[in-house]
């Protein structure tokens, strides 16, 4: 038989128990590696959370510009409306109409 199949021995029992961590170790390793993760874990969720914001901001901007943009077209259309207010009221007064309809008055 080879090394490898023969049936383990008391003696082989305890020689792996004493090459295993004890305990105490294993509760160390376990606590050190929680500390590790923990890290980690927030380390990229500063990360992820940094991302975000980051998209929400370059929305933020590109919005901003859409609305100073809207803006600029409402004071063009204002500003042409009020010309042709302008013009339209210039025609009445030549044409001696009144702005408005007069309505009829009652009889009595």
């Amino acid at each position: 038989m080879e090394n490898g199949d023969r049936p383990a021995t008391k003696k082989d029992l305890d020689q792996l128990r004493s090459e295993l961590a004890s305990k105490q170790d294993l509760d160390q390793l376990r606590d050190q590696m929680r500390g590790e993760l923990r890290a980690v874990m927030k380390q990229d969720l500063i990360d992820m959370e940094t991302r975000v914001l980051k998209a929400f901001y370059g929305f933020a901007r590109t919005n901003d510009k859409n609305m100073k943009q809207l803006g600029m077209s409402y004071v063009a259309v204002s500003d042409r409306v009020e010309v042709i207010e302008r013009r339209v009221l210039d025609l009445e007064e030549r044409l001696n109409m009144p702005p408005w309809p007069i309505p009829p008055s009652p009889s009595l």
